[in-house]
């Protein structure tokens, strides 16, 4: 592959983006002009948080824990986390709810990102300039003992954090999950995602090495132990990335695969059960949970910096060489982020995503390993940690779009997009780090990082614990143990990802069937929208065709040329199977079922015999077809029961009333004229609220066959949905002409202000 075919490449894409600056590619979604707000956007999210995102309850963090001002004990921190982790449990439900019912579809993410990081870098800024030594005590353990200081001193951190772990949540979606909406084409999420990491890890490249700057030679001995350097030094990037952080918000589209008249309405109990089947979601939840150690050796250069000062004296002339070499490393490792974000699409066409992880993961060890051996040579860990860190990013870029297949496959399953569920059961890993957690405190305390080891702070005085490692057996012993924690944490990582099983192919077929989907759910709903219309019958079209042609063909060794455009393959027969699903025994037992619901309507549930889940359970099992009947039949006979069981609460009359939704949108976006005004809507709104909900789950059985029956109706207009292509066809066509034209129009018109402008100007310099 010679350098002239890259510069040849680079050039074209130089071109491209000239071109569809302003509009998507031909098979694509997202424009160039969107892909740099996106990645302008996640670069100044990096800078917003910069400071909030550090201030953690681990038990290494640098502010709460290594800090003397504040100094909490690594065990105490642990304790602090697990209170946390247990009432933001809570939290995340009520995040679920709100992320997974959002009044605009088309803003789930994005909502969020006006107000809701604002309280949490405040409080993140409280947390490092509250008076703690006014504090009874001076806010510190005496001989070991918990003071009431510094009790109260756990107490307002935990109060910050707590606040901070609201909002800050909300802050991040569009950071975290804009990716898996920006476009429903697996290859294009990945592709932008390299662009947006390849600018925004430019984020790190230039504040750390500034930021080390300042550490070094303004805060003396203690770096960035320092309260001073967190008070001060962050302020600049804070301010200019939260401004930055809006291109996200005014300049990317989220694209999610529903249809124009899709009513999103989830409840818990659905979403959990319907998360329950996407195995590849369990997967990678079992993968995450599984490395609670892999990042113990994360800090092992800053700890060399901080404490060793990379082996030179702490003389002003050692301090600056120190410093020197802490920039060249921060700078080294924020450019050997760019190496697997360039690399990351032409890999994933050589290897699937799983198969790339697994491999990164697996060379991860090698790497710890290799660390182990040479940690005492400062070029040799900078060397091997750069690389550890290249490899650590790639599973980062690589883990983005596997969350987004997974998500697709999740819509797949149930019809909506539970986004916020996703959170909650992930949320399974914080409570099993309750426990896990205090491995790695206890760890620490083995190599000697424990109260009252005698080390203090250098400048201040204080009692400082993490300054043990000042001796260089401590720091010895504290590097080997990390180490081989990280070997553990990274082999216990890797292994669930053997399992799991969504291929690019696959995930493409998705992808088409969510298509038909909205395409069908339209029609039935009375919507003409030809884009879909065409797009979908070209899908079917091509699936049909392929399904003929069978899998006959010969294998061929692709060219360079053919390698790198990639493969966009998809699975034939899981497309085909879509359009033939209401043949299957399993839909066509759940269409019956629900025709009888339809019949008997609402009385249907509320005259339900509590007895036919007990006959359920007593249903035969000896085979897997029984099994899947028995499975189906329990599963509808709690939801009966349950919903029966609200409808004789809510309706013990019988008679259903059904919520005003109508009255509910237009309150949504009322406008008070006075405070009683406002508090009057705000009421209004909770009522019609709580009526929505009793009616949703109390009639969710009936609402759901009624779904079902619906669906099936939509699937018997395919020969309707045919004989609209070639209109629609022509539809599209002229409205994309009707398009050109007009953007061509107001470049023209934005061309003539612009010499009018100039003209103006230079009228003005003659005068």
């Amino acid at each position: 592959m010679s350098n002239s075919y890259f510069a040849a490449n680079a050039r074209e894409k130089l071109s491209q983006a000239a071109v569809y600056w302003n509009k998507p590619m031909p098979g694509r979604y997202v424009s160039f002009k969107e892909i740099m707000n996106f990645a302008l956007g996640k670069y100044g999210w990096i800078w917003a948080t910069l400071m909030v995102s550090q201030i953690t309850l681990g038990v290494t963090n640098i502010v709460l824990v290594q800090c003397p001002y504040i100094g909490i004990e690594p065990m105490h921190i642990q304790t602090m986390n697990n209170i946390v982790i247990f009432i933001d449990f809570f939290f995340t439900i009520s995040r679920s709810r709100i992320i997974d019912n959002p009044k605009e579809p088309n803003k789930r993410f994005k909502r969020f990102m006006k107000y809701h990081g604002f309280p949490a870098i405040a409080l993140s800024f409280v947390i490092v300039w509250f008076p703690y030594g006014s504090l009874p005590d001076g806010g510190v353990m005496l001989n070991g003992h918990i003071t009431t200081g510094y009790f109260l001193k756990m107490a307002i951190v935990l109060l910050c954090i707590l606040g901070i772990k609201w909002f800050l949540p909300l802050y991040n979606l569009a950071y975290d999950n804009m990716i898996m909406v920006i476009s429903p084409n697996s290859q294009e999420r990945m592709d932008v995602q390299v662009i947006a990491q390849f600018v925004f890890s430019m984020s790190w490249t230039i504040s750390r090495p500034i930021l080390t700057y300042m550490a070094s030679t303004m805060f003396g001995e203690t770096k960035d132990t320092n309260i001073d350097y967190w008070r001060y030094a962050f302020i600049p990037f804070i301010v200019i990335g939260a401004a930055m952080y809006y291109f996200m918000y005014f300049g990317v589209e989220e694209r999610v695969v529903l249809a124009k008249t899709h009513n999103t309405r989830v409840g818990f109990a659905e979403s959990i059960r319907a998360l329950s089947k996407n195995r590849s979601f369990w997967v990678i939840c079992i993968a995450q949970w599984a490395q609670f150690l892999e990042d113990n050796s994360r800090d092992l250069i800053d700890w060399t910096w901080r404490y060793q000062n990379f082996g030179y004296p702490d003389t002003p002339q050692g301090n600056q060489k120190s410093a020197g070499v802490k920039i060249l490393i921060d700078t080294l490792f924020g450019l050997s982020a760019s190496v697997p974000m360039v690399t990351s699409p032409f890999l994933t066409r050589f290897m699937s995503k799983k198969n790339l992880n697994i491999v990164s993961n697996v060379l991860n060890i090698f790497l710890l390993g290799v660390v182990y051996k040479t940690y005492h040579s400062v070029p040799a860990l900078v060397t091997f940690r750069t690389l550890n860190q290249m490899f650590n990013e790639l599973q980062g870029t690589i883990k983005s779009a596997i969350d987004a297949d997974v998500r697709d496959m999740q819509q797949y399953i149930s019809g909506e997009r539970v986004d916020g569920m996703f959170g909650i059961v992930s949320y399974m890993g914080a409570f099993i780090s309750m426990g896990t957690g205090y491995v790695t405190p206890w760890l620490q305390r083995r190599a000697g990082v424990y109260e009252g080891n005698g080390a203090v702070d250098p400048v201040s005085g204080k009692h400082a614990p993490w300054w043990i490692l000042k001796n260089k057996e401590s720091y010895d012993r504290m590097a080997k143990t990390m180490i081989l924690s990280s070997v553990v944490g990274a082999t216990m990582n890797v292994i669930p990802l053997f399992f799991y099983d969504l291929t690019e192919k696959k995930q493409r077929a998705v992808v088409r069937c969510l298509k038909i989907r909205a395409a069908f759910e339209d029609y039935g709903n009375g919507v003409y929208d030809p884009k879909n219309i065409v797009e979908a019958v070209e899908i079917i079209k091509d699936a049909e065709a392929k399904k003929l042609e069978g899998d006959v063909k010969t294998k061929k060794k692709k060219s360079i040329l053919e390698f790198l455009k990639g493969d966009d393959g998809y699975d034939v027969d899981f497309v085909v199977n879509e359009l033939h699903k209401f043949e299957q025994p399993e839909i066509i037992r759940q269409v019956k079922r629900a025709e009888i619901i339809a019949s008997d309507g609402y009385e249907s549930i509320f005259n339900f015999d509590e007895a036919q889940l007990k006959k359920a359970r007593k249903l035969p099992k000896n085979t897997k077809a029984e099994k899947i009947v028995r499975k189906e039949e329990i599963t509808f006979g709690k939801d009966m029961l349950k919903a029966h069981r609200e409808m004789i609460k809510f309706y013990p009359d019988g008679k259903i009333t059904e919520p005003d939704y109508q009255e509910l949108d237009r309150l949504y976006s009322a406008s008070a004229s006075s405070k009683d005004e406002a508090k009057e809507i705000r009421k209004k709104i909770k009522q019609l609220e709580a009526e929505k909900s009793m009616f949703f789950h109390s009639t969710y059985p009936y609402s759901n066959a009624m779904k079902l029956l619906k669906e099936r109706d939509n699937y018997t207009h395919l020969d309707d949905i045919f004989g609209l292509y070639e209109k629609a066809k022509t539809d599209v066509e002229r409205l994309e002409e009707e398009a050109k034209i007009k953007a061509e129009e107001d470049a023209m018109l934005k061309k003539r202000d612009k010499e009018k402008r100039l003209a103006e100007k230079e009228m003005k310099k003659r005068k």
